[in-house]
C-alpha cells in the first residue's frame, strides 16, 4: 500500500489514498502499529476506525488523513454520518480477510472466492501441519486442559465457540495453575482490556490464550504457534 501510493505520486496533501478493511478490531489495530512502524520514512498520516473509541475524535480528523484502517461497522457509520469521509480519490481498496467480512453479513451475494497466489493451487503455507481429533461433547475440556498441560513450552491458541466458553475457561484453568500463563480474549470484553490483554499474549514466550471464534488477528511474533479449533464438526 505505502510502495503504491509512494510510485504513484500521492502526498499527504491529496486525501484519501487508501482504505483497509478489517473484520476486527484487533486486526485492524496490528495492521495500524504495522503501517505507522513501516512508514515511519514516509508523510503519509494514517488514521484507525473502530468500535469502541471516541467516534467524534475520529470524525474530526478525517479530511486529513491518507489511509484509513478501520471495520466494517465503524466505517459504515462514518459514511452515514460524517461528511468529512471522501472516498472519491480512492486509489487502494484492501479487503482483509474478505471471505470473513463476507460471512459477517456485509454482502448479500455469496462471494467469489480468488487464489491468494497466481500460481499456487492452495494458499496453505507448507510448513503448516494440520490434523483433527473428534472427541465427545463431555471431553472436550479435559482434551483442551491436556492440550496446554503438553505444551507448556510453547505459545498455544484456542478458538472455542462463544464468548462466555472463553470466560468460563479462562478463569478455569487459570485457577487450576496449569504452569504458564493463560489469558482470554473475548468480543464483550471492552477494547482498552482487549488490547493490553493481547499485547502481553505477544510478548510472551510461553502462553496459552483461549479466544472466542469471533475473534481475528495475525500472530507474527515467536518461532511457532500451535493453534486449536473445538468446534461441533471438522467440516
Amino acid at each position: 500500500v505505502l510502495e503504491s501510493l509512494w510510485r504513484s505520486g500521492w502526498s499527504n496533501y491529496c486525501g484519501l489514498g487508501a482504505l483497509i478493511i478489517s473484520p476486527t478490531r484487533e486486526l485492524a489495530l496490528q495492521t495500524f502499529t504495522v503501517i505507522n512502524h513501516v512508514g515511519k520514512y514516509h508523510e503519509f498520516s494514517c488514521a484507525l476506525l473502530i468500535g469502541g473509541t471516541d467516534v467524534e475524535y475520529e470524525k474530526s480528523r478525517l479530511g486529513r488523513v491518507n489511509i484509513i484502517i478501520c471495520t466494517p461497522g465503524r466505517l459504515l457509520q462514518h459514511m452515514d454520518e460524517n461528511e468529512q469521509l471522501l472516498c472519491d480519490q480512492l486509489q487502494i481498496l484492501v479487503l482483509d480477510e474478505a471471505d470473513r467480512i463476507l460471512d459477517m453479513g456485509f454482502s448479500q451475494q455469496d462471494p467469489v472466492f480468488v487464489s491468494a497466489h497466481e500460481r499456487c493451487a492452495h494458499v496453505t503455507p507448507d510448513c503448516l501441519v494440520q490434523s483433527y481429533m473428534v472427541c465427545e461433547d463431555q471431553d472436550k475440556v479435559n482434551t483442551m486442559w491436556s492440550f496446554i498441560i503438553n505444551n507448556k513450552k510453547s505459545k498455544t491458541i484456542i478458538f472455542v465457540s462463544s464468548c462466555k466458553q472463553a470466560r468460563f475457561l479462562t478463569g478455569a484453568f487459570c485457577h487450576l495453575r496449569p504452569g504458564l500463563p493463560v489469558m482470554g480474549l473475548w468480543g464483550t470484553m471492552n477494547q482498552k482490556k482487549r488490547v493490553d490483554v493481547f499485547q502481553k499474549f505477544e510478548n510472551k514466550e510461553v502462553a496459552a490464550f483461549i479466544v472466542s471464534s469471533d475473534r481475528r488477528f495475525d500472530l507474527t511474533t515467536g518461532n511457532g504457534v500451535d493453534m486449536y479449533r473445538f468446534d461441533d464438526s471438522i467440516a
